[in-house]
């Protein structure tokens, strides 16, 4: 996870667990995930297991944005095939009342921007949020995969 320098967040807390970090600040709790697409679908549960124990942990009036590479592939989101994966997340996220935002090759929320032209050294590529105060957004979350 990387700040930028005019980032005004003062990091109130921190963690890191088997394929995440995460930080808070005020009231946001922002995770980054990642989930080898060679991961056993055993792995895959304990993976999300181990993500919402961290969430269901949060304050319930703290704000979540989660982000990082599931490796989740689906058709929806303009993958050639579904995987077991793809159906573990969607309950994960449903039973969270998590929403799901992904379009495979770009995200589909505005709020978030593919910086495309920034150089990442592998085949991922680096997104920019845009986090505005919980009093201008809609309050449920926000999951990206």
């Amino acid at each position: 996870m990387v700040l930028s320098p005019t980032a005004e967040l003062a990091i109130e807390d921190y963690g890191a667990v088997r394929g995440f970090v995460w930080i808070l600040t005020r009231e946001l709790r922002i995770y980054i995930c990642y989930n080898s697409r060679n991961d056993s679908d055993v792995n895959y549960a304990a993976f999300l297991t181990d993500i919402e124990t961290s969430v269901r942990s949060a304050n319930p009036h703290t704000q979540l944005i989660i982000g990082g590479d599931l490796n989740a592939w689906s058709q929806e989101w303009g993958l050639a095939s579904n995987g077991y994966k793809r159906d573990q997340l969607a309950y994960w996220a449903s039973s969270l009342d998590f929403l799901i935002g992904n379009s495979g090759q770009a995200p589909i929320n505005q709020r978030v921007n593919v910086l495309e032209d920034v150089e990442s050294a592998n085949d991922h590529s680096y997104i920019e949020y845009h986090v505005s105060s919980a009093a201008d957004e809609n309050s449920r979350r926000l999951v990206r995969g």
